[in-house]
């Protein structure tokens, strides 16, 4: 029981002395990390819309989903899926029609104060405005911009 334990120590300490991930793993978090940067790019330069936005949200999951699923837990995985879901949640708002108006949407305004409790709410509890958006697609740069720091 002991020799296994340290064994997996010792695995543990060899992936961590030569970076810790490896060539696929590398490969994968890069290519979500780069999906995730089509859609920062769109967004910060204001070229997309609802419609051009969505596909790349989709195709950023996709991407996500695959690197999730063979990466290690710690912070880039997190910063993946955090810059993935507020990016998804994001585009829930867009949809709602918060970009043109508030959302009070009793079950939108709930769902979006459990998750992002940090966001100060602007306007009444009771609402959602554009500001909220803007809050989620600056989460979701900022962990994209973590997530391709630490792949350098």
């Amino acid at each position: 029981m002991w020799m296994k334990k340290l064994f997996t120590f010792f695995i543990c300490l060899v992936l961590t002395a030569c970076g810790g991930l490896s060539s696929e793993q590398k490969k994968e978090a890069k290519e979500a990390v780069e999906a995730l940067q089509k859609i920062q790019a769109g967004e910060e330069s204001g070229q997309v819309s609802f419609m051009t936005i969505t596909p790349m949200i989709v195709e950023a999951k996709a991407q996500v989903n695959q690197a999730h699923a063979i990466l290690p837990a710690g912070d880039l995985r997190n910063n993946l899926d955090i810059a993935i879901e507020a990016y998804i949640d994001g585009n829930r708002l867009w949809s709602s029609g918060v970009w043109n108006d508030d959302v009070c949407d009793a079950d939108i305004v709930a769902e979006y104060q459990r998750k992002y409790p940090n966001n100060p709410q602007p306007g009444s509890k009771f609402c959602i405005s554009v500001e909220s958006l803007k809050y989620l697609f600056s989460l979701a740069s900022e962990n994209v911009n973590k997530a391709a720091a630490t792949l350098r």
